[in-house]
């Protein structure tokens, strides 16, 4: 099972949506045993409202979204610590709010962590609107990056 976390500063509702629709879709792939469990929106900024009229929009869905207001902006990982503190589920995504996933991408990744117990961690490859590769703004990612 997998828990998806999302944290909002400033909303874009149209890009947002696009991103849990994108969740929808994909998640239709998974099989069961590998379901999403939960979908955390963790605002850190003021955005109840507009998020609340999100959430109402996606309950036809199969998916749980909980929305989780921080009261301030406590930052990108801080918030993020919120809804991964919640061990219910084996796996857990982090997401930024303006990422589609592709059709087989949640699939994919959960299976290969499945068959492969001795990785703890995966990050996807990321393209850009017109498919050119994304890259991390450091040369060489590692826990020690402050």
């Amino acid at each position: 099972m997998l828990n998806i976390s999302i944290v909002i500063y400033t909303l874009e509702n149209s890009v947002l949506s696009k991103t849990i629709q994108s969740i929808v879709n994909s998640s239709r792939n998974l099989p069961s045993h590998l379901c999403i469990e939960k979908i955390y929106l963790i605002d850190n900024g003021n955005n109840k409202k507009e998020l609340s009229n999100l959430i109402k929009k996606f309950t036809y869905s199969s998916l749980t979204i909980e929305y989780c207001s921080t009261g301030k902006n406590l930052g990108y990982g801080k918030a993020h610590n919120i809804a991964i503190e919640d061990y219910s589920t084996k796996y857990h995504l982090i997401l930024n709010p303006d990422v589609e996933i592709s059709q087989t991408s949640l699939y994919k990744g959960l299976v290969y962590l499945e068959n492969n117990e001795e990785v703890v961690a995966v990050a996807p490859s990321a393209v850009d609107g017109e498919n050119n590769v994304q890259y991390l703004a450091k040369s060489y990612p590692s826990l020690l990056v402050y």
